[in-house]
């Protein structure tokens, strides 16, 4: 469990261990506060394929504890599609994302989670060499993030994602294995 302190008064905590409840707890959060449309930009998923799908998979969670030891949910992390790029070895691509409520957005806890989930997603395999993420071209607040978190940018790639219902163009974001665990790019 990967853990930080910001504040005097709570404690950042990344989870890989949670339960159904714990994922149902983040998915209201992050409809409560408006974030799911912005996170799942190919279309909001039910509660019952959200736990589906992030209680079958790699995924993170990312909560606060207050001082007296209670933990709230305020973001999600997954590790998924991982993608063999070469058949003479075993080197592997894998798609990672993420989502933060709203009212938790600050920098230095974004930076924290993205880079935990960088990590969580590189100690999965050393065949890993390099995460990759899309990103709506509308979603500049997202690419920002990518570009702080050390990613490289590639794009915008014309119609490749969806923003509101309307096709749209997209970046793609890289972090090498390499580059990670020098610093970014």
């Amino acid at each position: 469990m990967l853990q930080e302190t910001p504040t005097s008064t709570s404690t950042l905590v990344v989870r890989q261990d949670f339960t159904d409840e714990d994922l149902a707890g983040i998915y209201g959060r992050l409809r409560r506060d408006g974030s799911l449309e912005t996170i799942f930009w190919m279309g909001v998923p039910s509660l019952t394929d959200f736990l589906g799908t992030y209680g079958t998979h790699n995924a993170a969670l990312l909560e606060t504890v207050d001082e007296d030891g209670f933990h709230y949910p305020v973001g999600l992390g997954w590790v998924n599609s991982t993608r063999r790029i070469n058949l003479a070895t075993e080197d592997r691509t894998v798609e990672v994302g993420f989502g933060i409520a709203r009212s938790c957005r600050g920098l230095r806890e974004t930076l924290f989670f993205g880079r935990a989930v960088l990590r969580i997603a590189f100690e999965k395999s050393p065949h890993i060499i390099a995460c990759v993420g899309v990103t709506p071209q509308p979603n500049l607040g997202a690419v920002m993030f990518a570009r702080l978190l050390g990613m490289n940018i590639s794009g915008p790639i014309p119609n490749y994602a969806s923003w509101d219902g309307i096709p749209c163009g997209a970046y793609v974001s890289c972090m090498t294995r390499r580059a990670f665990y020098n610093g970014g790019q």
